[in-house]
C-alpha cells in the first residue's frame, strides 16, 4: 500500500502541468477532495501571524506541534475560507491577542504530499513541508 501512495505522489508531481487525475487518484492522495474536482483546483487555508508571512513565503510551511495542545505535528489547514473564519470567531481566535495582525494563506493542494484527514471535519493536517510556490496570500490584516 505504501508503494501505491508513493507512486501516486510521483504521478501528481508529474501532473502539475494541468492534467487531471482520476477520481480514485484524487481520493487516494487527498481523501477529502470532492469527487469530480481536480486536485489542481483544490485549495486549503492556513491562518498565521502576519509577522510570519515573509519567512513562510521564503521557506514554506513546516510541520509543527502546537505548544498549547496535544496534537499531531503538522501543518493545520482549513478546507474552506468559511471554516477558517468560523474558527477565528471561536477557538482559534482565542489563541491570538486581539491586537495581533493575522494573515490567511491559500495553499494549493498540489504542494501537499501527505494529508491526514482524521482531524476535525473542518481541517486537514499536512504531515510534510509545503514549499512556498504553493502558498499565496488570500487575505491580510484579519
Amino acid at each position: 500500500m505504501q508503494k501505491l501512495f508513493e507512486n501516486w505522489r510521483k504521478y501528481i508531481k508529474k501532473s502539475r502541468d494541468g492534467d487531471y487525475l482520476s477520481d480514485e487518484a484524487e481520493l487516494a492522495i487527498h481523501p477529502d477532495a470532492d469527487v469530480g474536482q481536480s486536485v489542481e483546483d483544490k485549495n486549503y487555508y492556513h491562518v498565521t501571524r502576519s509577522e510570519n508571512v515573509p519567512l513562510i513565503m521564503r521557506d514554506g510551511l513546516l510541520p509543527l506541534k502546537p505548544t498549547d495542545m496535544e496534537d499531531v505535528e503538522g501543518i493545520y489547514l482549513f478546507k474552506s475560507i468559511t471554516d477558517a473564519e468560523e474558527a477565528l470567531m471561536n477557538w482559534l481566535g482565542d489563541r491570538f491577542d486581539e491586537e495581533e495582525s493575522l494573515t490567511l494563506l491559500k495553499v494549493d493542494a498540489l504542494g501537499i504530499d501527505e494529508v491526514d484527514s482524521s482531524a476535525a471535519g473542518f481541517e486537514v493536517v499536512s504531515t510534510s513541508k509545503i514549499d512556498p510556490q504553493f502558498i499565496s496570500i488570500e487575505q491580510e490584516n484579519l
